[in-house]
């Protein structure tokens, strides 16, 4: 089995993610809004599913960063991440030295909608994504418009598109709106 959806399974707990790893060949998993999924799940499935490629964990609000620093270790072939939740910022007081020698850095989109994430986190998140092409920044509460500024800078020079609020268009720097354009990234406002 190489595909397999597991989305809204409202039971599915770590326990019963855990059985995933004897997957090896998987290379789709989606895990869509499994609210009873933490790092230690993900961290399973990341150990015995090295062949993974693509991973949906939009709405899985109790993921913490032990879990998605075991994916970015283990999983070599990873290209598609739907969403990575960071907690509280944790994630900022690692992701540098974690970043210098992880697999993540080959991510090409991430979708970062509702996520908690910081100014600090988002910009060395997205300098060292460096295939990263395709980024969702919708409703990130704690990121002030200085954040997204730098944040962007950082990767406009790889970013095919993007997607952000609205009023951010009026915010932002046009500078950095013209740079992005220049470049060939398509803004979706939302």
């Amino acid at each position: 089995m190489n595909r397999l959806i597991l989305s809204y399974c409202c039971e599915l707990t770590d326990t019963g993610v855990e059985q995933i790893r004897q997957l090896e060949l998987l290379s789709h998993l989606e895990l869509r809004g499994l609210k009873n999924i933490t790092g230690v799940g993900l961290a399973a499935i990341a150990s015995g599913c090295k062949k993974l490629g693509y991973l949906d964990v939009k709405l899985c609000e109790n993921i913490d960063d032990s879990g998605f620093w075991a994916l970015a270790y283990f999983s070599k072939n990873l290209r598609q991440v739907q969403k990575i939740t960071f907690i509280d910022g944790d994630l900022v007081a690692s992701i540098g030295n974690m970043f210098d020698s992880c697999v993540v850095c080959f991510v090409w989109q991430i979708n970062l909608c509702n996520c908690s994430v910081s100014d600090t986190a988002l910009c060395m998140l997205m300098s060292n994504l460096s295939r990263v092409q395709d980024v969702d920044l919708v409703h990130l509460s704690r990121v002030t418009v200085e954040g997204f500024e730098f944040a962007l800078r950082a990767c406009c020079n790889r970013l095919k598109k993007l997607k952000l609020l609205a009023p951010l268009r009026f915010l932002l720097s046009s500078e950095l709106l013209e740079t992005l354009h220049a470049r060939g990234c398509r803004i979706r406002w939302d």
